[in-house]
């Protein structure tokens, strides 16, 4: 147990009070995530929209998130990361009242490409504000705080969001979330200070450019290779609880149930894993945990119901844990200066990119063979950890950027 405990301290120990508020506005944030886990499901239910399409429906928030974060990287470098994050959470907090107030499918489409643009613009400006609070050593556990925040937060919302879906109280939902959105602009506004220049923090002074992310071959491989790693993982929104109700028998309760599990493991172990893994290069531990996910994801035909839906859940879960956070300390690493909001930008347009096309080719292979998505992922597992592990040997960091963390090749 002494043990057990020293690891905490140690994973938890050395990282700026900064960082720290970040991750508390993250939690608040991700407390109300209610909305988006059930949407395919909602569609379905209470819309009456065919399956398949309910879950391509949920490509047109992608589509918004892509102009969104290209948005938030855009508006971060010009006005300041954190009044991003303020003016997103404004913004998009109503959005979520208009959704439930929607009768036709094309209303509900027309919100919900507002709300994810507005929403998405935050990606960019929290990444690059934990970039500049963190120091060079310790970026792959900030960014692991954030998704650690993130991920606790995610374990109470989709939670208590599946048991009101479970009870047909889907205005509860929307209202909810877009109280949380609320809160989290309460807590930018109290925590921080956005009276003061759109420049970089003391703790992380600005370092000089080194050319932007549309001229760095390396960095454009790394989000060409995480777009398809996102089209394995965010299945997890669209396809995945899609599947799990019709072809696992499984109720909302229950599927909100396995995002707890999810969120459980991330909150309990990543921390102590990526202190441990920090000083090895970090794409090679993004190939691993490509594997990982695309292995979890891909093994759903091959058993059946809550229990092996849990089991599943654990390998894809170990995935994301790994693939996460040292890919966004390797876009940190090769982003420097003025660039930082352009590279987070184009990092968070690779995700939503996937986001338009998770749906859209889960939706197709699905209406297929409900079961073709997934051996389409087990694919995966063969093509793209290989492409990460050779991208980590292309990929050196720029020169001005060799101080970072003792060990690590980007």
């Amino acid at each position: 147990m002494p043990r057990l405990i020293a690891l905490y301290r140690e994973a938890y120990s050395g990282l700026p009070r900064a960082v720290w508020l970040l991750a508390a506005l993250i939690f608040v944030n991700r407390c109300g995530t209610m909305v988006l886990p059930f949407l395919a499901i909602y569609l379905k239910k209470v819309h009456g929209v065919d399956p398949a399409l309910a879950i391509q429906f949920l490509a047109i928030y992608g589509l918004g998130g892509v102009a969104g974060a290209y948005l938030g990287g855009w508006l971060t470098e010009r006005v300041g990361a954190m009044r991003v994050v303020l003016g997103s959470l404004l913004l998009s907090a109503p959005a979520y009242a208009a959704l439930a107030a929607c009768t036709q499918t094309t209303q509900f489409g027309a919100v919900l490409l507002y709300l994810s643009i507005a929403a998405e613009t935050i990606r960019p400006a929290i990444a690059t504000a934990t970039s500049d609070h963190a120091p060079p050593e310790l970026l792959s556990r900030a960014f692991a705080l954030n998704r650690l925040a993130m991920n606790l937060g995610m374990s109470i919302g989709p939670a208590v969001g599946g048991y009101l879906a479970h009870a047909g109280l889907w205005p509860l939902l929307f209202s909810i979330n877009g109280v949380f959105v609320l809160l989290s602009a309460v807590v930018t506004l109290t925590a921080f200070d956005l009276s003061g220049p759109a420049a970089a923090t003391p703790e992380s002074p600005r370092r000089t450019s080194l050319g932007g992310p549309f001229a760095d071959r390396p960095f454009l491989m790394f989000l060409l290779l995480q777009s398809a790693a996102g089209l394995v993982f965010f299945q997890i929104i669209s396809t995945l609880p899609m599947y799990l109700a019709e072809q696992y028998g499984l109720g909302e309760d229950q599927i909100g149930t396995i995002f707890v599990v999810n969120t459980a493991l991330i909150v309990v172990f990543e921390m102590i894993l990526t202190e441990k893994l920090r000083r090895l290069p970090p794409l090679r531990v993004v190939a691993v945990g490509t594997l990982l996910f695309c292995l979890g994801f891909g093994c759903s035909p091959f058993g059946g119901g809550f229990a092996w839906a849990v089991a599943l859940a654990v390998v894809w879960t170990a995935g994301e844990m790994l693939n996460a956070p040292f890919g966004m300390t390797h876009v940190a690493r090769r982003s420097s200066g003025r660039n930082r909001g352009a590279y987070m930008g184009l990092n968070s347009v690779s995700h939503a990119t996937a986001f338009v096309g998770a749906p859209l080719v889960g939706g197709l292979l699905y209406q297929i063979d409900p079961r073709l998505p997934w051996w389409c992922c087990l694919g995966m597992a063969a093509l793209l950890p290989p492409a990460f592990w050779a991208l980590s040997a292309w990929a050196a960091p720029p020169a001005a950027d060799r101080h970072g963390e003792p060990g690590q090749a980007a």
